[in-house]
């Protein structure tokens, strides 16, 4: 059942690496071309998972060049996907969606990646109502709350003026309070993702791994099993070889610094 369920995935991916196009420059544009013949080259061969990585490793290096933008971290993403290494999949796709969070495709992408992990750590209820309420806009990218909310200071200050030249202006108090309830929640929204754009955030990328109570061998193990390839979370610390991570269920243990990576 899960080797169908890999498949039937494998295959709508494979539909849905999109062309770079002109979003990446001169300088890059052969990495590219490299990379999607490598790819085209996969999806014919029979032992295709070799294939893959290459592909995966070049568009790699046109990032590495520069040209970082939604699709090509969609395409790195789907190249690891189809080549059987789900943590650098999920790593990938989540990169594409900081840059696109509003991505059809990468959210499709990183939702069928997820189904596939081996660790299931479901994220606390209270955290998702409270985000559903509150942190509703931070659907949109940075650069669009940034924006609507220069956007909404403008609106208001014609508001206000125009209240100035005529008092007796219909609906006015209502309309404020609108206006201000939504530059509250777009200036914070924007006002802390440029605050937190250093904050990391991580992936399990190693086969397994054992989390800790500490950071170090000497520690009694956090968890009953090991963590998985894929498994997400949040960068707490950072101590020479060891990562503080905090998951979605609000659990907190040291992995190895190793066997994930950070973006």
């Amino acid at each position: 059942m899960k080797a169908l369920k890999f498949l039937i995935a494998a295959i709508f991916l494979s539909l849905l690496v999109p062309a770079l196009g002109n979003e990446i420059s001169a300088s890059t544009e052969k990495l590219a071309e490299k990379a999607e013949t490598a790819f085209e080259q996969a999806n014919s061969a029979e032992n295709s998972q070799k294939l893959y990585l290459k592909a995966a490793k070049l568009y790699e290096k046109a990032a590495e060049a520069g040209a970082k933008n939604h699709k090509l971290y969609l395409n790195i993403g789907n190249c690891y996907f189809l080549a059987g290494d789900i943590g650098r999949a999920i790593l990938n796709y989540r990169k594409a969606e900081r840059l696109n969070p509003r991505s059809r495709a990468v959210q499709k992408n990183l939702s069928a990646a997820r189904n596939l992990r081996l660790d299931k750590i479901d994220p606390n209820p209270e955290n998702i109502i409270a985000s559903n309420i509150f942190f509703w806009h931070k659907d949109f990218s940075l650069k669009t709350r940034f924006y609507a909310a220069l956007l909404l200071v403008s609106v208001l200050i014609i508001l206000i003026s125009i209240r100035l030249s005529c008092p007796a202006f219909p609906g006015f108090w209502p309309s404020l309070c609108v206006l201000i309830f939504l530059l509250v929640c777009f200036g914070v929204s924007a006002g802390l993702g440029i605050s937190q754009q250093d904050n990391s955030e991580g992936v399990i990328t190693a086969d397994k791994t054992v989390a800790r109570k500490g950071n170090g061998e000497v520690y009694k193990k956090a968890f009953e099993t090991p963590l998985h390839s894929g498994t997400e979370f949040d960068v707490l610390e950072v101590r020479e070889d060891w990562i503080k991570a905090g998951f979605p269920d609000d659990s907190i243990a040291w992995v190895k610094r190793k066997d994930c990576e950070l973006f």
